[in-house]
């Protein structure tokens, strides 16, 4: 049986250290498992995520041949008793390869698939995630089995390692928070709504949620949208939805999309937003700088507005620092709440 690594001396509270700083980034769950690798011998190490109605998705692996993982998401995972064991008792927590085995009913996981791709022993750490799913964090063994005291170890640590999760979790949260404010701002809109890859609700806001209200069917349209590729959607002859890709460079995260509900103005005889944005200040801008502001605007990361004009992400970044310098400013906030004030000098000019 194999015993618990010595956890003695200061290695063990660096990576401690190391994962709490992640929090909040694309390197936590990688983090996260080289602490979890310190307590006990492994061989391979996962972090996948398990989701209603879909199949499961490898947020990480190291150690795990492609072939293996291709071949559990083609069709073994339909018998992992790991995620059945999620699926019928939504709990989350330390469970060992002996505690599921009995939702093996015929053994193909454990006597069939295990063996094919050469695990002896593993045990998972599921943890909560978005919308009811979970993040299963798995240390595999490809020879012999975990003991009894590390599997105590690890359920004595759980706590600790909950706690770091819902860490990461909250920070995520606030970061959808502030990307649905920006892209709110950008369409003079409060209702906003954010969505997974697949279809999961990440963030509405309160505007968002009494639009639902308000507007019956409002709910299907952007999961309606997610076959399709759109920018924009037409929910009646008042409103319309601004869709933008959701990037926040988490690779668990990244892909969703982001709904931003815009009302048509009663009056007609003012310019519209797009027109105030295009007005916005551009006269000290060059043409170029005029471009990259009206995506910043838009709430495209510095990726996604490197792609559309054709350039690098360093002349990109190089677009703001000059953007930046000539509206004295210093942070793409402090450029969003110019582009207010200046929506609100048109408000005040016009009802004057």
């Amino acid at each position: 049986m194999l015993g618990i690594v010595d956890v003695s001396g200061p290695p063990l509270a660096i990576t401690l250290g190391e994962t709490a700083r992640a929090v909040g980034s694309a390197a936590f769950h990688d983090r996260l498992l080289r602490l979890l690798a310190m307590l006990l011998d492994w061989d391979r190490r996962i972090a996948i995520g398990y989701f209603d109605g879909v199949s499961p998705e490898f947020f990480f692996s190291e150690g795990v041949p492609d072939d293996c993982r291709d071949l559990y998401l083609s069709s073994y995972y339909q018998f992992d008793p790991f995620l059945r064991y999620w699926a019928g008792s939504r709990q989350c927590g330390v469970v060992t390869l002996h505690d599921v085995a009995s939702l093996d009913y015929d053994g193909t996981f454990i006597k069939v698939f295990n063996p094919m791709i050469g695990i002896s022993d593993e045990v998972g750490i599921l943890l909560p995630w978005f919308c009811g799913s979970t993040l299963g964090l798995f240390l595999e063994r490809t020879h012999g089995q975990y003991s009894v005291e590390s599997i105590r170890l690890l359920r004595n640590l759980y706590p600790l390692i909950l706690g770091l999760q819902e860490a990461h979790l909250s920070c995520i949260g606030k970061t959808l928070e502030v990307k649905a404010a920006m892209a709110g701002a950008s369409h003079g809109s409060q209702a906003v709504l954010i969505i997974g890859a697949r279809g999961e609700r990440l963030f509405s806001s309160t505007g968002w949620d009494r639009a639902e209200i308000d507007l019956p069917g409002l709910a299907s349209n952007p999961v309606a949208s997610l076959n399709g590729n759109h920018t924009s959607l037409c929910i009646d002859d008042r409103h319309t939805l601004a869709i933008q890709p959701l990037q926040l460079g988490l690779p668990a995260l990244d892909d969703g999309w982001i709904y931003i509900l815009r009302e048509a103005p009663v009056r007609t005889d003012g310019p519209d937003i797009d027109g105030r944005v295009n007005s916005f200040r551009m006269s000290e801008l060059t043409p170029r700088e005029s471009e990259v502001v009206k995506l910043i605007l838009a709430g495209y990361p510095t990726v996604v507005i490197a792609k559309r004009l054709g350039i690098s992400r360093g002349t990109v970044k190089n677009h703001r620092n000059c953007i930046y310098e000539k509206l004295d400013i210093t942070t793409e906030r402090e450029l969003f709440l110019l582009l207010l004030e200046h929506l609100g000098s048109h408000t005040r000019t016009r009802d004057s």
